[in-house]
């Protein structure tokens, strides 16, 4: 799954600082838009009964309507965007990625399915399969010299060969119309997920705005970069615990006991694992950055990529512990927990 970094890293040559944030600017709401769709549809298709065809389908309905209100917002945002960031190429990028959470919202039901089934390696041929041909075609943009426009037929290419894959291993199609009585009871339950994972995980698309507004495209290109790397070493050590976990915890959650060991023991492997990653990396991040982004964008990114690390070492862990509340009906305490984060956050990067 990190391949999505690797190909980014390898356009960042090819593409100034400028013209990377332009593109982190008007991928950052789309981010956001992404983040609640996953979480909250698909871990609400985990934890429900799959066996019943009204619940199951109205989950996908009630995806797809969100993912058309949250394109026609992005299509509005767009015409404000460039004089925000004070990046002109950034409301064309996000008119062209408007349709993305559309796309989204079709994979949204069949990726929960087969989370639930626990066909990790499907999902990993999916990933790397669409990651690797849209990458493909981007590589070929970027050396040609188009730019962000480069990075952004990526994540249209992406998401759309992805969404396609996805349908066909989960095969599985909407069996009919939505009810609003499995509505009702369904929508809480997103609600709750999703606002919890909006509340932490919107932390970084914010600030990547935020960057952009307050300090232009360059000191959001470099952002961007630093962002990504950590994004890799997020991925070395938890994306094995994303896919596999939650299912793996609703199984466990009617005995305490077992529960309670199973934390235990992925806690301590999760910290064998993350700590050498980012304490690695801190170290080699002086050194490897310009190698691999190109000396003048490496040298700008190198603090912030740093100052990244210092805090990214706690996410695994934290994972971790809000998936056991997911699993055991306390998305209460998470989604708590996740707004008193975003609220403490956001302040202090403005301030910063």
């Amino acid at each position: 799954f990190g391949l999505n970094t690797i190909l980014f890293l390898i356009l960042a040559r090819w593409l100034t600082l400028a013209e990377i944030g332009a593109f982190a600017a008007a991928f950052a709401p789309i981010r956001v838009l992404q983040i609640v769709q996953r979480s909250g549809f698909s871990e609400a298709i985990i934890q429900g009964d799959t066996d019943n065809s009204v619940f199951v389908t109205t989950c996908f309905w009630m995806a797809m309507a969100f993912g058309f209100v949250g394109a026609a917002l992005l299509v509005v945002f767009s015409f404000f965007i460039g004089s925000l960031t004070n990046a002109s190429d950034a409301g064309a990028f996000l008119i062209a990625m408007s349709v993305i959470p559309i796309l989204v919202a079709v994979a949204s039901i069949p990726e929960g399915l087969l989370r639930r089934r626990f066909e990790v390696r499907s999902l990993a041929i999916r990933t790397t399969v669409s990651i690797s041909l849209a990458g493909l075609v981007a590589l070929w943009l970027g050396y040609r010299g188009y730019g962000g426009w480069a990075l952004t037929i990526f994540a249209l290419a992406n998401n759309a060969l992805s969404t396609v894959l996805v349908l066909a291993m989960a095969r599985w199609r909407p069996t009919g119309l939505p009810r609003l009585h499995e509505a009702r009871k369904t929508l809480p339950i997103v609600a709750a997920i999703s606002s919890r994972e909006f509340a932490y995980s919107s932390i970084s698309p914010i600030y990547q705005l935020m960057v952009a507004a307050a300090l232009g495209p360059v000191a959001a290109g470099a952002f961007q970069i630093a962002q990504r790397f950590v994004t890799l070493a997020q991925t070395v050590t938890t994306t094995s615990l994303r896919f596999a976990t939650l299912p793996i915890l609703v199984q466990l959650r009617d005995s305490d006991a077992r529960l309670g060991n199973a934390l235990l023991e992925t806690s301590g492997l999760l910290t064998l694992v993350s700590a050498p990653v980012y304490l690695g990396l801190l170290a080699v991040a002086p050194h490897l950055l310009p190698l691999a982004v190109g000396a003048d964008n490496g040298i700008t990114t190198d603090p912030i990529l740093q100052a990244m690390l210092l805090i990214g070492a706690t996410i695994s862990i934290h994972t971790l512990y809000t998936q056991a509340l997911t699993a055991t009906g306390r998305s209460d305490v998470a989604l708590r927990w996740a707004i008193v984060s975003l609220l403490l956050y956001v302040p202090v990067g403005a301030v910063a």
